[in-house]
């Protein structure tokens, strides 16, 4: 079936004040994030401390993607939820109605070329000084989903490879040292 993501997903379900007490913060920002591989967070031991655009919070199974520059590829998916992880306000969380669409089987829909295109047309016209992107943007893309068993078949392979691909690459990097 045809959907807009909008009818798929809620977005940025929570933003932190900058009053909030929260210590100990590991702050993503949208460059720590490429093609779903997360680089090292920046800690602070407060939230007061951190970058004032430190605000986003991200459940496990949400999708993280930039609204800056989006043929960079600045976005992953949140596979466990880190307590005191919070990503810029330069990303848009997206949370999946898991009755519409797995939460990985939306990853992979926003992994694919065709949605990195289009949101990089949309946001060469913005008026900011970079290619920038607004999360309404993003919830006005219409994309084709299958049914739930369907959605899982292909999530389980998808995992599966990601997988392999991780291990191949911790083994890569070992080597490399």
């Amino acid at each position: 079936m045809r959907f807009k993501i909008s009818d798929l997903v809620a977005v940025n379900m929570e933003t932190l004040k900058a009053k909030d007490d929260v210590f100990d913060v590991e702050y993503a920002d949208t460059g720590s994030v490429t093609a779903g591989i997360f680089g090292p967070a920046e800690y602070f031991e407060s939230l007061r401390q951190a970058p004032s655009r430190a605000r986003r919070v991200a459940m496990a199974g949400d999708t993280v993607y930039s609204t800056v520059r989006p043929n960079q590829r600045h976005f992953g998916f949140i596979t466990n939820k880190l307590a005191n992880r919070i990503y810029s306000t330069g990303f848009a969380v997206l949370h999946p109605n898991p009755e519409k669409v797995l939460p990985y089987y939306f990853y992979l829909i926003m992994n694919q070329e065709w949605v990195t295109e289009t949101l990089q047309s949309v946001g060469s016209g913005s008026t900011s000084a970079y290619p920038s992107i607004r999360p309404g943007d993003i919830l006005n893309l219409e994309v084709e989903v299958p049914d739930l068993e369907t959605q899982r078949r292909i999530v389980n392979i998808f995992q599966s490879l990601d997988g392999k691909m991780l291990v191949n690459n911790q083994i890569n990097d070992n080597l490399a040292a």
